[in-house]
């Protein structure tokens, strides 16, 4: 198939160890979508299951940076079933919070790190798209707005940057 030529030319690409990772994921990813079908064991339907949301955090972690990044962009890139993502991602309050919490981790990083950058090339650099959109975000994860936070940082250098 196209699917199978468009693998193979990919795995081309990888080093051993991420070529190994990528058909370690793909072997999971087929046992959790057969599963079912060849009536295999608990352990490993979970193994499927783990595989499934190491390659969307895989994937979400590479393309943190960009714009489109949204739960549907994750799905189609990745290929996988919608009802099995948003259930793998569900406690963490969905696929989209897992995503804005990510961002928002990293922007308050950079805040504290990269006196240089405003507050909105971090943001716009972060995908947000909007500068409301981001302060709102922010507030709501830090309880402070970003450049208070910025300031903080700034008073006390060594102190870890809160999670979101």
């Amino acid at each position: 198939t196209s699917q199978g030529a468009a693998l193979a030319q990919a795995m081309r690409a990888l080093d051993a160890r991420h070529a190994k990772a990528a058909i370690i994921t793909c072997v999971r990813l087929l046992l959790a979508a057969f599963g079912k079908d060849a009536r295999l064991a608990g352990n490993a339907r979970a193994a499927g299951r783990a595989a499934m949301v190491a390659e969307v955090r895989r994937y979400v972690q590479a393309n943190l940076h960009q714009a489109g990044l949204t739960p549907e962009s994750v799905i189609q890139a990745l290929r996988l079933p919608r009802p099995t993502v948003y259930r793998l991602f569900r406690h963490e309050g969905g696929l989209g919070a897992y995503i804005r919490q990510l961002r928002l981790r990293l922007a308050a990083e950079e805040l504290a790190r990269y006196p240089h950058l405003t507050v909105m090339e971090i943001a716009y650099g972060l995908g947000f798209g909007s500068a409301s959109d981001f302060a709102r975000a922010f507030r709501r994860a830090y309880a402070m707005p970003p450049q208070e936070f910025r300031e903080q940082s700034w008073r006390w250098p060594g102190r870890a940057v809160p999670r979101a």
